[in-house]
């Protein structure tokens, strides 16, 4: 049979369309849909995924509410007290020049200076420092006075307390001492005897409760 090419034409375009039909048919149904992997590529700006971007030591605060603001550290606990607030201690009162305050008298007492005391007897014996030896100015003259202060070694610390304040027996007696030429390291007490004793540094006699 004898085709004609308008025929010939059909019959071609006929077999295109089945062998496109065939191939689009074996995609679908006999052959897997391509699986198409999609990697996030992580950039300076992309968060990684499954993770906040609060570090790990700042507590997260849940979405819409304000971060509490933090107090600033206290400063009770750091803070030292100001000067003029500490309360001073009455070893460490003023006194007059050239004489040496309670503190200094009681380290040199601890170390085991002698005490003179130039107070009058009655007020010697009712109470003196503990172990001090009654020594007013008239008195170291004299005999019994002499030989107390001749146990005394040359060079040994001497120091001499009276009442306090005013009082200047405390002096009398070390220009006395030193007129008889007695070798010794002499220091005054700027403060008496009563300050001592309110102090509770050691004390003794008739009138001392123990």
């Amino acid at each position: 049979m004898i085709r004609t090419p308008a025929q010939l034409l059909a019959i071609a375009g006929l077999g295109f369309v089945l062998a496109t039909g065939h191939t689009l048919f074996r995609s679908i149904v006999m052959d897997k849909a391509p699986v198409v992997v999609v990697r996030q590529v992580r950039t300076a700006e992309t968060p990684p995924i499954g993770r906040d971007d609060a570090p790990a030591d700042q507590p997260q605060t849940p979405q819409g509410e304000t971060p509490p603001d933090r107090d600033p550290p206290s400063s009770e606990t750091t803070d030292a007290a100001p000067d003029s607030m500490q309360a001073s201690s009455p070893l460490d009162e003023p006194v007059k020049e050239g004489s040496i305050t309670l503190r200094e008298a009681f380290a040199l007492f601890q170390d085991g200076a002698f005490f003179l005391d130039a107070r009058y007897q009655s007020e010697f014996e009712r109470g003196h420092i503990e172990g001090a030896i009654w020594m007013p100015a008239s008195r170291v003259v004299t005999s019994e006075g002499q030989e107390e202060l001749n146990f005394i070694p040359p060079g040994g610390i001497v120091v001499i307390y009276c009442t306090g304040g005013d009082c200047d027996a405390s002096e009398n007696t070390a220009i006395r001492i030193e007129q008889l030429q007695y070798d010794f390291d002499i220091r005054i007490l700027g403060k008496g005897y009563e300050d001592w004793a309110n102090a509770g540094l050691p004390v003794e006699g008739t009138e001392v409760t123990p």
